[in-house]
């Protein structure tokens, strides 16, 4: 069958076992599954574009304050030290812990952030018909790299810190720590509201 004609009828390959399933005249808010293993082919969401690119945007901004300001503030013995995301990772580098500081760093900062990128610009080109060949690296790098996002682990890391910490001090949860959590909600929704198969439907509506 030519690219053409696969594409007018909406084949996708089911990722399990490899089945062509005509997944045209999915309705919005509706399942697609494949018939012959059961995995889910697909979940047309509504006004998935839009939405990711709202939330994306919204947790790019709030990116900075949650790396930057405060997550919590210790005061022990009259000392007060204040911890950011940032300073987790340095303080690892200073003391000797390189390849942890990389591995925080990594799956904490820098993948969220590409993550982030990924899906504000992909929505953004994807909404106004932008830069089809971009598009394309962009789909692929972020189906390789959202699996690398850890803001949930860090989150239970910082839960742990705060109990056992707690009874150790004063301990003063920072405006960062809200910041965090909004960020990881954010985070997590976008995910979820991001439709690929409508990008790459709208790639193959183009180039059709």
């Amino acid at each position: 069958m030519s690219l053409s004609a696969a594409a007018s009828n909406r084949l996708h390959a089911c990722h399990d076992c490899d089945l062509l399933v005509n997944l045209a005249g999915l309705s919005v808010n509706s399942r697609a599954k494949c018939p012959r293993c059961g995995a889910l082919l697909a979940h047309k969401k509504f006004d998935s574009i839009n939405r990711t690119l709202a939330l994306s945007l919204t947790a790019l901004l709030l990116f900075i304050p949650a790396a930057t300001l405060p997550v919590m503030t210790i005061k022990l013995l009259g000392h007060a030290n204040a911890n950011t995301m940032l300073n987790g990772v340095v303080q690892l580098l200073n003391s000797g812990s390189w390849w942890m500081a990389f591995m925080v760093a990594f799956c904490s900062l820098i993948v969220p952030l590409l993550l982030l990128l990924l899906l504000f610009t992909t929505c953004l080109f994807s909404r106004f018909y932008l830069f089809p060949k971009i598009q394309i690296v962009l789909l692929k790098s972020h189906h390789h790299l959202k699996h690398w996002g850890m803001l949930d682990v860090y989150m239970l890391s910082l839960l742990v810190a705060i109990i056992k910490m707690k009874d150790l001090g004063d301990l003063q949860m920072g405006t960062g720590l809200y910041a965090f959590i909004v960020l990881m909600l954010l985070m997590v929704y976008a995910q979820q509201q991001f439709d690929s198969h409508e990008c790459w439907d709208r790639l193959e509506g183009r180039s059709a």
